[in-house]
């Protein structure tokens, strides 16, 4: 995290946050939430379909997510 600008402090938190993973289906829709005292990230998806996606620091990329039985792909098709 050094590497990427990020500051002494924000590293030393970050360090001993333990976050919670929450993944749950509806409809076929799919939503990953992850849950921490610091920050919340919520990505909702339908697999194989495209869609644009903010990442948590700030850069704009376009993804499509696979499940493949109790494996999720993340995949990174663009950078903007």
């Amino acid at each position: 995290m050094k590497e990427l600008g990020v500051g002494f402090a924000t590293r030393m938190l970050a360090k001993g946050l333990k976050p919670r993973l929450v993944i749950s289906e509806n409809d076929g829709k799919w939503n990953i939430r992850s849950e921490s005292t610091l920050k919340t990230v919520t990505l909702e998806f339908t697999p194989g379909v495209e869609f644009n996606e903010t990442t948590p620091d700030g850069r704009e990329v376009k993804v499509c997510l696979l499940l493949f039985r109790f494996l999720i792909m993340f995949i990174i098709l663009f950078l903007f």
